[in-house]
Formats: C-alpha cells, structure tokens, sequence
C-alpha cells in the first residue's frame, strides 16, 4: 500500500492510501482520501493492462455536505455513467479521444496517480479531464522537466509532470510512481511504499 501525506502550507491537512494490483489483463487501483475538514473521498479505479486504459471508476466524494457517488465506465468508445448527490445528479457520456488518457477528478487523488504512465504509454502531450463534479471534460496539457522545480524532500532525479494550470506532480521516470501531488495548495507526499 502507497500511503500520501496530503499538506497545506505547513499544516497537516489529511492523508490518502492507495493500493494497485495487477491480475491478468486488470490493473486496479484502490484509493481512500480523508482531507481534515475538507474532503473524503475514494475508490475502485480499473484499467487494462496493456496501456493503461481507463475501465470504470466506482467511489464517492464527500465534501461541504454533499456525498457524491461516481459510477464510470468506458462503453462503445465513451466513458459513461453518473455522478449524483442530494442536490444534482449529473449525466455523463464523454466520447473518448484518441490516444488520450482519461483522468477523473473526484477533488483529491482521482486517478492522477496513474496519468504519467498513461501519458507515457502512449506518447501523448494531454489527457481528457472529467471532474466528478461537472461531469463536463476538458482537454488538457501536459508537459514534463527533468530541471525542476524539485521542492525538499524529492528526488532530482524525477520528471516534474505539469497537469494543466494549478496541478503538478513529480514522479520516477522509471517506475511512474508519483513522489509528489500538489493541487494548488494542496500537496499529497509519498512517505509509505509497499
């Protein structure tokens, strides 16, 4: 099990375990995020093996009193489902884009852990967003460093992935496992591995 630390500034703000395993052709990923205060939220994540593809995500998010649960999966070439809580219940059909990566936001780790092996498996420069709570996707950039910015505690040899505008994370070129997950504010450490 991969155990984050999640931080705000200097304070301590929540952690997150996630779990992958592998069977046959399924790539799993099992993640819990308890955000102090702010935000729970977690999941069954699937992918095929080959290169990543994104399969189903079925979780929730709980976060300024609204529980949202998330059922997603990919079906005739689109991603579809439904995102629904006490106040809304969104439709979701996203026709997916070739050779494009899919990752979900659920307003914590969502399956950003797993978008530089996507991203690499596939050689592509950006990925298709779907946040839990629109359901309405975007495209967006990717680009990588290998010169930083590298903050204390991370290694100089990661690539510094850039998701979009406000998120960031720095992960091993070798074995993709995410060192490092800043949201804006919001920073998610590695400090457990199995």
């Amino acid at each position: 099990m991969y155990r984050y630390r999640w931080n705000q500034g200097n304070t301590l703000a929540g952690q997150s375990t996630v779990t992958i395993q592998t069977n046959g052709a399924i790539v799993t990923m099992q993640t819990n995020t308890n955000l102090t205060n702010i935000t729970l939220s977690g999941g069954t994540l699937t992918f095929g093996a080959m290169r990543l593809e994104f399969q189903s995500y079925t979780g929730f998010m709980s976060t300024n009193g609204l529980d949202t649960s998330i059922n997603l999966k990919l079906l005739n070439g689109s991603i579809v489902g439904t995102t629904s809580n006490q106040s809304v219940n969104n439709t979701i059909n996203v026709p997916l884009s070739l050779n494009s990566p899919i990752a979900v936001d659920d307003g914590t780790m969502g399956t950003f852990l797993m978008l530089p092996a996507q991203i690499n498996g596939r050689g592509a420069s950006s990925f298709q967003l779907i946040p839990v709570a629109t359901g309405i996707s975007a495209q967006v950039p990717f680009s990588v460093s290998q010169a930083g910015p590298y903050p204390a505690g991370i290694p100089t040899t990661d690539y510094v992935g850039f998701l979009g505008p406000n998120t960031t994370v720095w992960y091993d070129p070798q074995t993709f496992i995410v060192d490092q997950f800043a949201r804006g504010p919001l920073v998610a450490t590695l400090v457990a591995r199995p």
